[in-house]
């Protein structure tokens, strides 16, 4: 219960949190340990149905939605391919209207 009233403290105060490594300030200590994570190379989230490890949980918890449940909520309206990340899904439609643009019709894989 400590930490979080330090840290508004050195909010307040207009402190931040000083990477040891880079120098990089951040405005939580939260932030500043997932940023140090970059430069040891630690990944402490390990998955539990396979060997992949991960430096931030919700990256994590992404992979185990994504690959091992396979999760796909991000559907294409154009041919109903699904995707697990909408960034994947976005991209999969820029190649709809390229195709679209110039007159091909190929089926996106």
């Amino acid at each position: 219960m400590i930490k979080p009233v330090i840290s508004n403290i050195l909010m307040r105060r207009g402190e931040r949190f000083h990477c040891q490594y880079c120098g990089k300030l951040f405005p939580r200590s939260a932030n500043l340990t997932r940023h140090i994570r970059t430069h040891t190379g630690e990944q402490p989230y390990k998955c539990a149905f396979c060997p992949r490890c991960f430096s931030i949980s919700s990256n994590l918890q992404r992979h185990i939605r994504n690959i091992h449940q396979k999760e796909r909520p991000f559907h294409c309206t154009f041919c109903l391919k699904k995707f697990g990340q909408r960034a994947n899904l976005e991209r999969h439609i820029r190649n709809h209207y390229l195709l679209e643009s110039t007159s091909q019709r190929f089926p996106l894989l």
